[in-house]
């Protein structure tokens, strides 16, 4: 099932589920990008930028080599905003601030990425802002903002924070994990690319931003944790 956000003759946008690979790689199974051709057999369908197996939401290709150099440019430029939701173990002590870690460099396959002291490693920075929180439970819903695309950045700076991720055994608490299993059914990471906005976008009757609908598994997670989440959602 491919729940398409917007579709026109030079980009396609997708909600992307969890559990299956933005690109082809050597996971079983076909890649989003695999699916999408296969249904239009008669266009190109290229990659503009990734998003973890187990990460949801907003992705976007292009259908020609000339909007895939201009989207390429614009997230090269950083004149992308790139905003995702993320439920996590514990409560920050500050309800907004910007998580800076330099990062090594990704090896694939499950290796993790860590953090690189002492000046050296890639620059990342993570705003993070606190929407929803659950005392008695320990949890919470952040929304973050990535300033690179670096990969894994979001659930190793949510780790540095020492508020990793919920559902995520790679960098997270896996103890917490499995009791959220327990309660709400939750099985993956629970990180979501909630809205994607360009600026200095050129195409044609494209929007200039996207928004994904929040997944079943994280809707019934937050429902669990979080009195009134959609609400507050609506308001940011």
């Amino acid at each position: 099932m491919l729940e398409i956000i917007f579709e026109n003759s030079e980009i396609i946008v997708i909600n992307k589920a969890a559990g299956i690979e933005s690109v082809p790689s050597q996971n079983k199974g076909l890649s989003l990008a695999e699916l999408l051709q296969r249904d239009r057999k008669n266009e190109k369908i290229l990659p503009v930028h990734r998003l973890d197996r187990d990460t949801s939401g907003t992705i976007i290709f292009a259908k020609s080599d000339g909007t895939l150099t201009q989207l390429e440019d614009l997230f090269r430029l950083r004149n992308t905003t790139k905003r995702y939701l993320g439920l996590c173990v514990g409560i920050p002590r500050n309800p907004a601030g910007t998580i800076r870690r330099n990062l090594s460099k990704w090896s694939g396959g499950h290796k993790p990425v860590r953090v690189i002291k002492g000046g050296k490693g890639l620059p990342a920075e993570t705003d993070y802002q606190l929407l929803c929180a659950n005392t008695e439970f320990g949890a919470s819903l952040l929304l973050f903002t990535p300033h690179q695309g670096r990969t894994h950045q979001i659930r190793v700076h949510a780790e540095a924070l020492g508020r990793p991720i919920i559902g995520d055994d790679q960098y997270g608490d896996r103890d917490f994990n499995r009791l959220i299993k327990e309660l709400t059914g939750l099985k993956r990471q629970a990180l979501h690319a909630w809205t994607l906005e360009f600026s200095g976008l050129k195409l044609t009757e494209v929007p200039a931003g996207f928004r994904a609908a929040v997944p079943e598994d994280m809707s019934v997670t937050c429902d669990r944790l979080f009195t009134g989440w959609q609400q507050i959602l609506e308001k940011v």
